[in-house]
């Protein structure tokens, strides 16, 4: 299982008294993400300017039935679900010619018991309206007239009302009452049908954050907007029980029901939309959220790929280049031997019939001169490792087979596993301080001098 651990990280140490080893291929790297992410804000940029500004969503919300009650009550005398209609009736033999006879045929207001005109705008209200389409016959005989019969045609009543619109990108009103008329037809015979128009409540939803619904609430904006729609119609075959009833006019004239027609408003569903705004905050979120991502995959990639194994290499290179003296990629020069002074101070104590051990001290010139000539001169020979080398190593010994170039980066990579590990930095430290504890200085103004830089910088802080 702890090959499975991806999330713990590994402690983080610095390199060369930096936080980074920065390198060519790394520059090249950022400077290849800053061209990308400056791409992606163009086509972001692009697409906002250009595109829809605002994004919809949209639900059926389905209320409960209660054992065939409403569940919510106030619905039927909610001004949002029953609102008040323009229309404008008509009667016609098709769709499109107005070829047939009002006088013969009337168009009747059962909730308000009033007859309804011809092509002028009438106003209803969806949650209480019904209408009659009546045709007026003789007395004696009350069929439909020769002129007034249908041949393989229908009768049908226009509809034609202001109802409500759907702007999804209107910035100040997503929906609103329609200035023009919504044609609507109802197709009937010369036998008696009933209508079934359902109404259905729109509610639209301005989604914002916290801040900004506070602030609409504090100015009285509103958020929420009202409208409905015709959202589907029934049509049924008189049984014969309309028809039986005896239905008359003013001037005592039969009447013989055509088309029943009522408006039931749904109490039980409404369509919500919701949308939200695609503000330039947004976009700008959308770009940093992306960079992110293509940026911490690119530094995984890079760290996983190459950073690891050329910063081992170059901490390595390093020490034995600029700690230890050794010369890289050079012949072997002419051997110098090492010159190291000894000190010895002997004490004898004529009281006390001991001899004390001699100490003894190096005496190392701070010149960068003297201490160049004071050390062995020794060369290694590097293979000539180019970046590429790195990027394939860990794969190449497995699938290729030896190359000394990946052979002395695994070696690098050998080295710092052994030596940089956790246990054995603490383990190192513990003997090296018990060390110290045991040594007795031979000349402490060394020991002194490194005190007090050290206090000396805390004191500064």
């Amino acid at each position: 299982m702890r090959k499975l651990d991806y999330i713990s990280k590994a402690p983080q140490l610095f390199i060369f008294r930096k936080e980074a080893n920065q390198n060519n291929l790394g520059g090249i790297l950022f400077l290849i993400y800053l061209i990308i992410l400056s791409l992606l804000s163009i086509v972001y940029f692009y697409e906002y300017i250009n595109n829809e500004k605002y994004q919809i969503n949209y639900n059926l919300i389905m209320e409960s039935y209660d054992s065939g009650k409403i569940k919510n009550k106030n619905l039927k005398k909610d001004d949002k679900l029953n609102v008040d209609l323009e229309v404008i009736f008509s009667l016609a033999k098709d769709r499109v010619n107005q070829t047939i006879n009002g006088d013969n045929f009337m168009i009747m207001d059962f909730s308000k018991e009033e007859k309804i005109p011809y092509n002028i705008p009438y106003k209803i209200n969806t949650g209480n309206f019904s209408l009659f389409v009546f045709y007026i016959c003789d007395l004696e005989n009350c069929t439909i007239r020769k002129e007034d019969k249908i041949e393989e045609r229908s009768y049908y009543l226009h509809m034609d009302y202001k109802g409500f619109i759907l702007n999804h990108q209107d910035p100040n009103e997503p929906i609103k009452r329609s200035d023009k008329y919504t044609p609507m037809y109802i197709e009937f015979l010369s036998n008696t049908y009933v209508y079934y128009l359902n109404w259905e409540l729109i509610e639209y939803e301005e989604e914002k954050g916290v801040f900004s619904k506070n602030f609409d609430s504090i100015t009285g904006k509103i958020n929420t907007y009202y409208g409905g729609h015709f959202k589907s119609k029934q049509a049924f075959l008189d049984d014969g029980h309309v028809r039986e009833f005896k239905f008359r006019d003013k001037l005592g004239n039969r009447l013989m029901p055509l088309l029943y027609l009522e408006i039931q408003p749904n109490y039980y569903q409404h369509d919500k939309y919701t949308r939200k705004g695609k503000s330039l905050l947004y976009i700008l979120a959308d770009i940093a959220a992306l960079g992110s991502t293509i940026f911490n995959l690119m530094t995984t990639a890079f760290g996983f790929l190459y950073s690891k194994n050329y910063n081992n290499y170059k901490i390595v290179e390093d020490i034995l280049s600029n700690k230890m003296g050794i010369n890289i990629n050079q012949e072997l020069e002419n051997n110098k031997e090492q010159i190291i002074e000894f000190k010895t101070d002997s004490i004898d104590n004529k009281d006390q019939n001991t001899e004390e051990k001699e100490d003894s001290i190096d005496t190392l010139n701070s010149s960068d001169k003297e201490i160049q000539n004071n050390k062995i001169n020794r060369s290694i020979k590097y293979p000539l490792i180019k970046f590429y080398d790195f990027l394939v190593n860990k794969l190449y010994l497995k699938y290729f087979g030896h190359s000394d170039k990946q052979t002395f980066i695994n070696s690098c990579n050998d080295v710092l596993k052994r030596y940089a590990s956790m246990e054995n930095l603490i383990y190192n430290q513990i003997r090296l301080e018990s060390l110290f504890k045991d040594y007795k200085w031979n000349n402490p103004h060394y020991d002194i001098q490194e005190k007090n830089e050290f206090i000396n910088q805390l004191q500064e802080k």
